[in-house]
């Protein structure tokens, strides 16, 4: 049985067995900056799920997130 609360299938990468998040907590868990650390989040999320959800509205999504982290990038002198 689908459960579209706690495991929707779109997010699940059936060939790891894991799903989006999983994968975004590992790769977020050592950034300092929380905005960078959400945005990361983001894109990671918009990006696996973009062919079993949206297409590229998903892809378009991510774009804005990237744009977000390299503007707060460049406004940081350190992170």
């Amino acid at each position: 049985m689908i459960d579209n609360v706690k495991s929707p299938k779109h997010y699940k990468l059936d060939e790891l067995n894991i799903e989006v998040k999983d994968v975004a907590f590992a790769v977020i868990k050592n950034i300092k900056n929380t905005k960078v650390a959400v945005c990361v989040f983001n894109v990671l999320k918009y990006v696996m799920r973009a062919e079993k959800k949206n297409g590229i509205e998903d892809y378009k999504k991510a774009i804005e997130y990237l744009q977000y982290i390299i503007e707060e990038k460049e406004n940081k002198v350190i992170d």
